[in-house]
Parts: C-alpha cells; structure tokens; sequence
C-alpha cells in the first residue's frame, strides 16, 4: 500500500509540474528573455487624417522563426481594438531581421502620430522552440 501511494503522489507531483512549465513558461520567457526589445519611433509621419506610416528602431535577440504580429488601440488589460497594420509596400514582404540593432520596413497603421505615441501597444510572436510560441511585447 505504501508504495502504491508513493507512486500515485510522484506521479501527481509529476503532472502538477508539467502543468506548471506550461502554464509559466510562456509567461516567465515573455518576462526575461524576449525575442525583440521595446519598439522605438524612428520615424512617423501622418498619411491621412486617419493613418500614419511609422519606421521602428529594435533591437532582435533571439534568433526565432516570427509568426506574426498585433497592434491594438487602447489600454492593455481594459477595452482596446485591434488595428490594421502594412507593409507601406505591400508587394514585398518584411524581411527576417539579424541579430542586434535593427530598423524596421515603413508600416502604414490606421491611426494619428498621436494616437500610435499615446493608445497604441504591440506584440509580436515567434516559435523559439518547440513547446509554446513566444510573445514579445514591443510597444509601448
């Protein structure tokens, strides 16, 4: 009996610590080891009265394969909006970046100077491996 319980409660101890590798891992890498630092504007210009084209300075540390991007409007954790974010060329597509400093394409994102500066954050997802995809937040 004693060591049927010993297996049953490694075996329990076992899955609560798989669970909680899967459940903090994204969290604790998203925290210390992000994949890109804070976005910074290079540059910004209004196109219309509802869109802007942005140039963002970076820096890439981690070598990852990138699976996409969002940018929302608002506040993180209260109500926000998604928002459409291009390529300012939309016939050629962004390149993967090096390693270190780096600036991005112009993206063309509807909203104002002030809005994209004020109400805007981003985040961007890569798979650095196989268990979870990683979540960098850029912006603010």
């Amino acid at each position: 009996m004693r060591r049927f319980l010993d297996l049953t409660l490694s075996g329990l101890g076992a899955a609560v610590l798989l669970i909680a590798v899967f459940v903090l891992g994204p969290e604790l890498e998203t925290r210390f080891f992000p994949v890109y630092s804070k976005f910074e504007i290079e540059r910004i210009r209004p196109i219309d009265a509802t869109s802007s084209e942005v140039v963002f300075r970076y820096t890439k540390y981690r070598e990852c394969v990138p699976q996409g991007f969002s940018w929302y409007m608002g506040e993180p954790g209260a109500a926000f909006r998604q928002m459409k974010v291009i390529p300012s060329d939309p016939d050629e597509s962004p390149p993967i970046r090096p390693l270190g400093k780096n600036l991005s394409v112009p993206y063309v994102i509807d909203a104002t100077p002030d809005q994209i500066r004020d109400r805007t954050f981003g985040e961007i997802f890569n798979r650095c491996h196989f268990a979870w995809s990683s979540r960098s937040v850029i912006y603010p």
